[in-house]
C-alpha cells in the first residue's frame, strides 16, 4: 500500500500484435499533505524502461502520464512503480502495479465473394 504516491490507474490494451506500439496510461495521486517530488518508472523487461519521469506533484493532485513500447513476440507483464524523494536526496519505492498484455496474432480472414448484380455488355 502506498504511503505517499499511490498508483490509482494503469491502463492499456488487453492484447496487442507483435511490433505494434502499446500505450500505457498511468495515474498517480500524491497522498501526502505537502507537495512531493515523485518519480514513475515502467518496464516490461528488466532491460527496457519505457517510463522514467520525475515531477513535483502538489498535495492531493493526480499526475497523469503515459509511456509507449513496441509489443514483443510474447505476452508481457508491465510493472509500474511510483517513488518519492526522501530527505536523504534519494528516491524510494512507494507503490507498484502490474498489467498483463497478451500477444495476439493477425489471422487472415476470407469472406465469401458473391456477384449480386449483372449488367449486359
Amino acid at each position: 500500500m502506498a504511503q505517499y504516491a499511490e498508483i490509482t490507474h494503469v491502463g492499456g490494451p488487453e492484447s496487442a500484435t507483435e511490433g505494434n506500439w502499446v500505450m500505457i496510461p498511468v495515474q498517480i495521486v500524491n497522498k501526502w499533505h505537502h507537495a512531493l517530488s515523485l518519480r514513475c518508472t515502467g518496464h516490461h523487461t528488466p532491460q527496457e524502461l519505457f517510463i522514467d519521469r520525475i515531477r513535483d506533484v502538489a498535495s492531493g493532485e493526480t499526475w497523469y502520464l503515459s509511456g509507449l513500447f513496441r509489443m514483443p513476440n510474447h505476452d508481457v507483464v508491465v510493472l509500474i512503480a511510483s517513488w518519492f524523494l526522501g530527505t536523504d536526496g534519494q528516491y524510494h519505492l512507494d507503490d507498484q502495479k502490474t498489467r498483463t498484455i497478451k500477444l495476439t496474432e493477425l489471422v487472415p480472414s476470407f469472406s465469401e465473394f458473391k456477384i449480386t448484380d449483372y449488367r449486359a455488355v
